[in-house]
């Protein structure tokens, strides 16, 4: 019969669980002590709802059923409240958007032209991303400035 050795972490596992395990207390740290935003309030309503048992009707203004579904699961784990709230999105390797150190911060710009300002853009080195159209009625482009944030400039579809 072989002899087994019972797991004796080294020095620097230790350290690395530590490190990990700060990051993530850090990370959540004071997730709840802010006001929600109006986006946060509008999930955090909607995922109440379903919780309740109040039921849930998709909007697709609002995000796909998925948001709602989870935020709900939190509340159930866990208790209803700011800090579950935003739990079930606090990683920021699920955010759509990687930009500004995987914060996702957008700023957004309307514009009367969007073309033109395409084109103003460009000739100045700025290097603006493909028009495209979105299914509500705007024109739409993005550029990353040099510290990584995403802009958004947008405009109403003219007819």
């Amino acid at each position: 019969m072989a002899h087994r050795t019972r797991f004796a972490p080294t020095y620097e596992q230790l350290a690395y669980a530590g490190l990990v395990l700060f990051a993530l207390l850090t990370h959540l740290w004071g997730l709840g002590d802010r006001a929600l935003h109006h986006d946060e309030t509008l999930h955090a309503a909607y995922s109440w709802r379903l919780y309740t048992g109040q039921g849930f009707i998709h909007d697709p203004l609002l995000h796909g059923p998925f948001l709602y579904h989870i935020v709900a699961l939190m509340y159930f784990l866990f208790g209803d409240n700011d800090f579950t709230a935003r739990l079930s999105v606090a990683d920021e390797r699920r955010a759509t958007i990687k930009s500004s150190a995987g914060a996702g911060l957008t700023l957004t710009f309307q514009v009367p032209e969007i073309q033109a300002a395409w084109q103003w853009l460009d000739a100045q080195g700025a290097k603006p991303g493909p028009l495209r159209r979105h299914a509500w009625g705007a024109q739409v482009f993005y550029l990353y400035d040099p510290e990584g944030h995403r802009l958004e400039f947008w405009s109403p579809e003219t007819v």
